[in-house]
């Protein structure tokens, strides 16, 4: 993994809570989404969300304004977000003995 601390950014995660959607709505929602340069993945979730988005900021008011720009693009297709922040992710190393 490369440490994005060094680089000046930090890594986040913006869970999406969807109401009341058509397929078509979650499709453009998605689109859009993949469009904006800072998300580096997007994760189709079976449970209290329905779409996380892994980002990486310099810093929160980054991940404030690209939650307002969704917001304000999908006002009825959004119904709450939350952010994590994440410090620092862990390698699993499932076959070391493979290198």
């Amino acid at each position: 993994f490369l440490n994005i601390n060094k680089l000046g950014l930090q890594f986040f995660k913006v869970s999406l809570y969807l109401q009341d959607h058509t397929e078509e709505e979650k499709t453009k929602l998605l689109t859009f989404a993949k469009s904006i340069p800072n998300v580096i993945h997007i994760i189709k979730s079976i449970g209290s969300w329905e779409i996380e988005l892994e980002i990486e900021a310099e810093e929160i008011e980054d991940i404030y304004q690209i939650i307002e720009e969704l917001k304000t693009k999908f006002p009825h297709t959004i119904k709450k977000t939350d952010i994590t922040i994440i410090n620092k992710e862990h390698k699993l190393d499932f076959f070391p003995e493979w290198y």
